[in-house]
C-alpha cells in the first residue's frame, strides 16, 4: 500500500493513515511525500538547509534509495 502525501511538515497525518491501513490489514505501507516543509528558524534546520540541500530535485532519483529506483 502506498500513501501519497503532498507536503510533509510533521508527518502526523501520513503516519496516522499508514497505521490505519496496517490496522485494516495492509501487510506493508510506504509513505511517499512530494515535498518537505522546513522552517529555517527551527532548531538546526538552517544549517541543514545550507549544508545538505545542495542539489536540485531529480525526478529520476529514488526517494528510498537515493539512487536508481529498483525495478
Amino acid at each position: 500500500m502506498l500513501v501519497l502525501d503532498d507536503t510533509w511538515a510533521q508527518g502526523g497525518h501520513a503516519q496516522s493513515a499508514a497505521l490505519g491501513l496496517r490496522d485494516a490489514g495492509a501487510d506493508k505501507v510506504s509513505i511517499l511525500t512530494a515535498a518537505r516543509w522546513l522552517n529555517p528558524g527551527f532548531g538546526d534546520n538552517s544549517e541543514f538547509v545550507s549544508k545538505s540541500l545542495t542539489s536540485d530535485y531529480n525526478p529520476h532519483q529514488c526517494p528510498w534509495t537515493g539512487g536508481q529506483c529498483p525495478p
